[in-house]
């Protein structure tokens, strides 16, 4: 139960942070609002139907994967946002993904990860005017940054698929 209610706990603080950066940053709201705006999107964001329909059947570490996304976005909204690439966002996406790789043993949630930021490229690219040769090299920074936290067991998995032996 204390393992539950703290990553819980960390999506819910994890999603308020993003929120607050995005309603302050890309929005360029400053009132007082923006605080309770946020804490209602992260009550609200840590205890949607799917991510409670996790915890029912065991899935206890899939919610791993819920309440880091938030900072991962975070951050890498932070990596299209500076003028430079900086080797410090970077870092903390690999930290990020690779404190929740065991996640991604499903195909499917690397696919939906991939996805999810190709389309938020694509929005940057649509709406905030970026240039789309540094917003998807800075995509390909990221997709790599990723594999790379996942080549502990991306590599091994692929070497022996289809390998096993009999017994």
């Amino acid at each position: 139960l204390l393992f539950i209610t703290t990553v819980v706990a960390l999506s819910c603080l994890s999603m308020y942070h993003f929120l607050n950066y995005t309603l302050r940053k890309k929005f360029q709201l400053n009132n007082d609002y923006v605080q309770f705006a946020s804490f209602i999107g992260a009550v609200l964001y840590s205890f949607t139907p799917y991510f409670t329909r996790l915890i029912e059947p065991g899935h206890f570490f899939f919610l791993f994967m819920f309440a880091f996304f938030p900072m991962v976005l975070k951050s890498y909204d932070l990596l299209l946002e500076a003028v430079k690439i900086r080797l410090k966002y970077i870092f903390i996406i690999f930290l990020l993904i690779l404190s929740h790789s065991f996640c991604f043993a499903n195909p499917g949630y690397i696919f939906v990860y991939f996805l999810i930021f190709f389309l938020y490229s694509m929005l940057v690219c649509l709406v905030g005017g970026k240039k789309v040769i540094n917003t998807f090299l800075r995509l390909f920074i990221f997709y790599s940054t990723f594999i790379l936290a996942n080549i502990w067991w991306l590599l091994p998995m692929a070497l022996t698929m289809g390998n096993v032996s009999t017994l």
